[in-house]
């Protein structure tokens, strides 16, 4: 048995205050002088409404979430992203209202985490790209991962065209992203569901792709050192995930529920409390998001 031992931090209030301390300057200084037309010139480079985690984590979401309402539809959708991160369903009624961009994906999304636990279809959908999108969630919410798996297989070749007419995606920024997040999936697919030996090569090379600061970077180091252990390596580590959604750049709630969870089945090889740190943490989010079938796993 791996002696892997580590003194973990206090589990995080993940809805709690962060401040702006770590966010761009300008964005900052526009944001607090209600500069709004160059805010959001200032968002276009740091907030994807497709793949909200990022380098700044939490203290990019509250500043999004105080956003003026009816102001822009590109404004609508960064809230209504954020809002569905946090489970703030209320708020998001009255964002949905406003007329943000692309309602069918956030829509979506929301049924996905709101579902009971009897449900296991995808929401309506009325482009291909919205399955994509749907499909991940829906089979983290089943823990389906075999199906995962899959879609990881797919999701890797599919770039659709309209990445490139949205004003809420960031396409340099994304388009790195997505080398990181499409194999890290892939190496998720492989670990739960296929080679563990591929999983591990997959995630190693994750950790080179993307963005720096970028928080699959760290969830890809913790997966290719845990890897190991499910081979059977024995060999000592220290986790890098519950310092980082301890930050106040760490992620949204929801983006820290995924992430436990691709990572608990492997925390059962580790001699210490990380299991059920990582366990009691991902129910409260559950909980708060008001997700059943997130509840019981």
């Amino acid at each position: 048995m791996p002696t892997s031992s580590q003194e973990l931090p206090a589990e995080p209030d993940l809805w709690a205050p962060v401040g702006f301390e770590h966010l761009p300057h300008d964005l900052v200084s526009a944001f607090r002088g209600g500069d709004w037309p160059q805010v959001r010139v200032r968002l276009q480079t740091v907030m994807d409404a497709m793949i909200t985690d990022g380098p700044y984590g939490r203290e990019l979401f509250q500043l999004v979430l105080q956003l003026p309402i009816g102001f822009d539809p590109v404004f609508e959708r960064y809230r209504a992203s954020a809002m569905v991160d946090h489970g703030e369903w209320d708020a998001l009624r009255n964002s949905l209202a406003a007329q943000p961009l692309e309602p069918t994906e956030v829509l979506g999304v929301r049924d996905i985490i709101t579902a009971p636990v009897d449900r296991s279809r995808l929401p309506a959908v009325t482009e291909p790209h919205q399955r994509m999108l749907f499909e991940p969630y829906e089979f983290q919410a089943r823990r389906s991962m075999g199906p995962y798996r899959h879609w990881a297989q797919r999701v890797a070749n599919y770039y659709p065209a309209l990445l490139w007419k949205r004003d809420d995606i960031p396409i340099g920024r994304h388009l790195r992203l997505r080398r990181l997040h499409d194999a890290l999936c892939l190496a998720i697919g492989e670990a739960h569901a296929g080679r563990l030996e591929v999983a591990h090569a997959l995630a190693r090379e994750s950790q080179r792709l993307g963005d720096e600061g970028e928080p699959m970077r760290v969830l890809a180091r913790d997966l290719a050192e845990l890897v190991r252990l499910g081979m059977g390596e024995k060999h000592d580590f220290d986790l890098a995930l519950p310092a980082q959604v301890c930050l106040p750049t760490g992620p949204s709630p929801q983006g820290v529920w995924e992430f436990l969870l691709f990572l608990m089945p492997f925390l059962a090889l580790r001699d210490d409390e990380s299991l059920g740190w990582a366990a009691r943490l991902a129910e409260r989010i559950a909980v708060r998001l008001a997700a059943p079938r997130a509840e019981l796993q």
